[in-house]
């Protein structure tokens, strides 16, 4: 017993000297879905549907195909918009093909879709690094493109990297080239550097939304994305959609190591002169691959396996919000085989995945809202979270002269948990868990006194000793008397069985007190 006591004396004082000199980074689950799929809408679907479309959606923004007016190039009739290669070698966009466009895009009474990007793809037939003649028409409907975006309110441009036309110009051995892979490379950055200039000239603070960004297969993309980032202004900003990686994201930790493999492994890629860029501008993305999710494409699901055995909602409701702890900004939506609304034109898809699995969007949605899960819900892993009435917790405190009795006090009930006078406790609570579960944890409280309140989160093996404070964590109350919530997503490290949440406060005096009014732990 008094091995113990000592015990849990070094676990919550080490738990409050961590706090103390780092603090517990900043957690939001302020992310925002896109989807960049193949049933992305172009305008006229956009005018007639929209509503339809934001009507229950759980997204926040998708990808447009712009299109100008029609008109006739070297005899034949081509529309201006989509890939800024063309389909039409040397046919240069005008701004006035898409006045119209960019008129509709801005009179549309977008609600949901809050961050709408310009579909921007690399597909072309013909081009040489070496002929400048080649870069002329491209550059100037990158710039075009780049206008167009900013003039309709457009958050940016989906800019993809992968070759979806006859020529991999990314590709060093399948261009043709007598040029030297170093002489290529050259010119390739040189050619990122002017799309760079055309584009951040007309948008300064464009948001470049990057699927691959550094994770492409082509070498010559490395060259290209480093001339780009040198044009890249301080208000610009990338995001890395990590996207064959993310495709195959089963569970939490493959997330972290989405990020891993960005800043660490993807970032030897970045040149020395866009390093501070790269940390800065840059941003994580994570994807969802619908289609694997759904079996739709056995090579893409089996990688999924076994965690999509366990069903599409258990897979999406704890995948998802790993995605949103990682994410920076954006998380985006992909598929070929399904839309999130009806009526696409789209050859290949013929229903939509709310069709496929009713609760897909209820549960995406509880996930995006997980912040608006009451307290008192019957999920709460945590008894009495909404401190309703007397019970749940255990009250634990501890005079730093251990022969003096402790002076604090403790009480639970009428939706608060408060703590007086405590000189070193907290409110207790124990779960049973295991190693890598999931979960989500929301505190709401505030501190009028001098001292310093947290939620602690600490955790015992299987022989009720506990782990050591680098595998727990603290979440800080802010000292400035106003009520606050705290939260985070975590997952349960290894050796941990037991849980301890801790409703803790350190040094309080006898000046205020520290009140907690709702604890939610939700295991996803």
């Amino acid at each position: 017993m008094k091995h113990l006591f000592f015990s849990c004396l070094l676990i919550f004082v080490a738990g409050c000297l961590v706090a103390d000199v780092a603090g517990y980074p900043a957690f939001s689950l302020n992310k925002k879905i896109i989807d960049l799929s193949w049933s992305n809408p172009t305008i006229d679907f956009l005018s007639r549907n929209l509503a339809d479309m934001e009507k229950d959606s759980i997204l926040d923004g998708v990808t447009i195909r712009v299109s100008g007016k029609p008109e006739v190039f070297n005899g034949k009739k081509v529309t201006p918009g989509g890939s800024p290669w063309g389909k039409e070698k040397g046919y240069c966009w005008k701004y006035e093909s898409f006045q119209e466009a960019v008129a509709t895009l801005k009179k549309l009474p977008f609600k949901k879709f809050t961050d709408n990007f310009y579909y921007c793809t690399t597909t072309t037939d013909q081009f040489d690094w070496f002929n400048d003649e080649d870069w002329k028409p491209v550059l100037n409907n990158f710039r075009i493109a780049a206008k167009v975006s900013k003039a309709a309110n457009l958050k940016g441009l989906l800019f993809d990297l992968e070759e979806y036309g006859k020529l991999r110009i990314w590709h060093f051995d399948e261009i043709g080239t007598e040029h030297s892979l170093a002489e290529t490379s050259e010119r390739v950055y040189l050619f990122g550097k002017q799309v760079g200039n055309a584009i951040f000239s007309e948008y300064p603070d464009v948001v470049l939304f990057m699927p691959f960004f550094l994770s492409f297969e082509g070498e010559l993309t490395i060259p290209f994305v480093n001339g780009l980032m040198v044009a890249m202004p301080p208000e610009a900003h990338i995001v890395s959609g990590h996207e064959y990686y993310s495709y195959t994201a089963r569970e939490p930790s493959d997330y972290k190591d989405l990020r891993y493999t960005l800043m660490s492994r993807f970032s030897r890629n970045v040149y020395p002169e866009n390093r501070a860029k790269f940390f800065n501008q840059v941003s994580l993305g994570p994807a969802f691959y619908m289609d694997a999710i759904f079996g739709l494409l056995p090579y893409w699901s089996d990688a999924l396996k076994p965690d999509i055995d366990k069903g599409i909602i258990p897979f999406m409701r704890r995948n998802l919000a790993a995605a949103i702890e990682e994410s920076d900004r954006y998380i985006w939506f992909y598929s070929e085989k399904g839309s999130w609304w009806n009526n696409t034109s789209h050859r290949q898809i013929k229903t939509t995945w709310q069709q496929r699995c009713p609760d897909l969007v209820k549960t995406i949605a509880k996930v995006k809202n997980l912040e608006k899960i009451p307290f008192s819900s019957p999920e709460n892993k945590l008894n009495n979270g909404d401190f309703s009435e007397n019970g749940g917790f255990s009250l634990w405190q501890i005079e730093k002269d251990q022969k003096k009795p402790c002076l604090g006090s403790g009480s639970i009930g009428n939706g608060k948990a408060v703590l007086r006078k405590i000189t070193r406790g907290c409110f207790d609570q124990r779960i049973a868990t295991e190693p890598g579960k999931y979960y989500f944890l929301r505190i709401r409280g505030k501190n009028t006194s001098k001292g310093r309140a947290s939620c602690k989160v600490n955790f015992l093996d299987k022989n009720k000793k506990w782990l050591h404070p680098s595998r727990c964590f603290n979440l800080p109350l802010s000292r400035d008397g106003k009520e606050t919530d705290i939260s985070q997503l975590f997952t349960v490290p290894k050796y941990a069985y037991t849980m301890s949440v801790q409703l803790s406060v350190i040094n309080e005096g006898d000046q205020g007190e520290v009140t907690y009014t709702g604890a939610l732990l939700l295991e996803l």
